[in-house]
């Protein structure tokens, strides 16, 4: 029997194939669980346009536990669940499609009808900081950072070069005005959304307590769709403000969904 060594041409190209079908594997993955995803979302859909609003909640619902969100999803989801009986999921779920499409006027629009109808008077608090709602945070931190970047540019060839320099004098003043602009503008923006509420009540005269204890006292009650702000947690407790009079309490984690992701 004669030994024949393999030629490395060949093996070249087996490992060129292997690499390609990875590849294709690879990129054809994420593909197919979109596919997936999207035929889900269109069933989830049917659903509601057939009123049952009740599977449909709970199809959308396993869309978002499969890590999937969109401001579609966000919105037909706070239909489903506001038709199904549950104005706080409703509320909650318009509150993260307008997070993640600020300039959506038909998400604004309804979720302004939506505090309406349960007698949530934030929406007009909400009228005066509008600016900041136009981008999203990482679309005011893009904008701040790129600004920042040009003037840094500028100054570095004003460094390098005298010619530079007195040719982009104007250039770089204006562009770090800019910069700054932006950065304070991304400052505030921030701040802004640090003091929105983001949490939304669950279930109606929802007790909150004095301490992360369920002995502890229950000082107030919440209704259902009551927006909160965070103050803290601990273990599954989360200690809540109401924003318009100050009171804040703790009450469990599972009485409340939150509005970040």
């Amino acid at each position: 029997m004669n030994d024949r060594k393999t030629d490395p041409r060949d093996r070249f190209a087996s490992l060129l194939g292997a690499l390609l079908s990875a590849w294709l594997f690879l990129g054809m993955a994420p593909t197919a669980r979109a596919a997936e995803a999207d035929a889900a979302f269109e069933s989830a859909n049917r659903l509601l346009a057939l009123g049952k609003a009740v599977e449909a909640s709970k199809a959308y619902e396993q869309i978002g536990a499969a890590g999937r969100t969109s401001p579609a999803l966000e919105r037909n989801w706070a239909q489903a669940c506001y038709q199904s009986g549950r104005p706080g999921p409703a509320l909650a779920h318009l509150r993260r499609a307008t997070l993640l499409d600020p300039r959506d006027a038909d998400v604004r629009a309804d979720l302004a009808v939506l505090r309406t109808k349960i007698g949530n008077s934030l929406g007009s608090s909400d009228d005066a900081d509008a600016a900041f709602r136009v981008l999203k945070l990482d679309e005011w931190a893009w904008l701040a950072l790129g600004a920042v970047w040009i003037w840094f540019a500028m100054l570095a060839a004003g460094r390098v070069s005298p010619v530079a320099h007195a040719a982009l004098r104007g250039f770089t003043s204006g562009s770090g005005a800019v910069a700054i602009v932006l950065s304070a503008l991304l400052f505030a923006a921030v701040k802004q959304r640090a003091g929105e509420p983001d949490a939304v009540v669950l279930a109606p005269d929802t007790p909150v307590r004095q301490s992360p204890l369920d002995e502890a006292r229950a000082t107030f009650a919440v209704p259902a769709a009551a927006e909160l702000r965070v103050r803290d947690t601990k273990g599954g407790w989360l200690m809540v403000e109401e924003t318009a009079t100050q009171r804040f309490g703790w009450l469990k984690q599972s009485e409340v969904l939150r509005i970040g992701f």
